[in-house]
């Protein structure tokens, strides 16, 4: 039976070069990681850790394995994602609804949004923060909406201008869709302000996704400066999110809570 190093630390990570020892913290249950980590049953008994304060009442767990680099990022963020998207899954309906009012409110005072005409929105599905009525009072107030649809060929999101709630048909994962013609495709450089989903997020911008990269992907093709806000549940932040040049960050997080301005340097 594999010994554990458990403190209860601030959520954070420190890895080391790769194919050498690494520390991790990692945001689950102890129950829980003998289900994750199968990757290497060597441990390292030797690491040296600061204790302190959880976030959200975590108890982290660290623990020293011996594993590849490659498979650093991968299994932090699988660990996490599974794990704010349980706290998130299991906050109570009735509580949800005033949640999502507090986030809708917090939006559309915005700046970023009252000047945007053109807005780049998600169809909520599932425990994700409500936006149907987001997007239904958006386009009652003349604003362009615009809606994503997974081309699961391309490994692509394509990008189609929405009138009504009634075009929306589940479409992959049975999320909700566009069901338009291709006249009403919009590049992603029309768009104005993005609003962004995710599993979780941190402080400095980070965003966890669900695993496929698709908003990654489409953002990356932006040739001008448009404001990234995500919406989620104060229960979706984080301390720190491991990133990889790739992943594309957020620059503001509006919560049931308080609005998050992302610390980082806009280009």
């Amino acid at each position: 039976m594999r010994d554990k190093l458990i403190f209860r630390v601030c959520f954070d990570f420190l890895l080391f070069p790769t194919h050498q020892k690494c520390v991790i913290v990692l945001p689950w249950i102890e129950d829980y990681l003998d289900h994750m980590l199968t990757f290497d049953e060597s441990l390292s008994s030797s690491g040296l850790v600061s204790s302190g304060n959880g976030k959200n009442n975590f108890c982290t767990l660290i623990t020293c394995y011996h594993f590849s680099g490659e498979n650093i990022f991968c299994e932090m963020k699988k660990a996490i994602r599974k794990e704010i998207l349980k706290i998130r899954d299991n906050i109570p309906q009735e509580i949800r609804s005033e949640k999502d009012a507090c986030i809708k409110k917090q939006l559309f005072l915005m700046h970023e949004f009252f000047s945007a005409q053109t807005i780049l929105f998600y169809a909520s599905f599932r425990s994700e923060v409500e936006t149907h009525s987001m997007i239904e009072e958006s386009l009652r107030m003349g604003k362009k909406v615009v809606l994503p649809s997974v081309d699961k060929q391309k490994h692509a999101l394509v990008l189609y201008e929405l009138k009504d709630m009634k075009e929306l048909t589940p479409g992959y994962m049975g999320i909700p869709e566009p069901s338009v013609s291709d006249e009403r495709i919009i590049d992603i450089n029309e768009v104005d302000l993005v609003i962004i989903p995710g599993a979780a997020f941190d402080y400095s911008g980070n965003r966890l996704g669900y695993g496929a990269g698709y908003y990654d992907i489409l953002l990356s093709h932006r040739k001008k400066r448009m404001p990234i806000i995500a919406l989620a549940y104060e229960e979706q932040l984080v301390d720190s999110i491991p990133a990889e040049e790739h992943d594309v960050r957020v620059d503001m997080i509006v919560t049931d809570q308080r609005i998050v301005s992302a610390k980082k340097d806009f280009c």
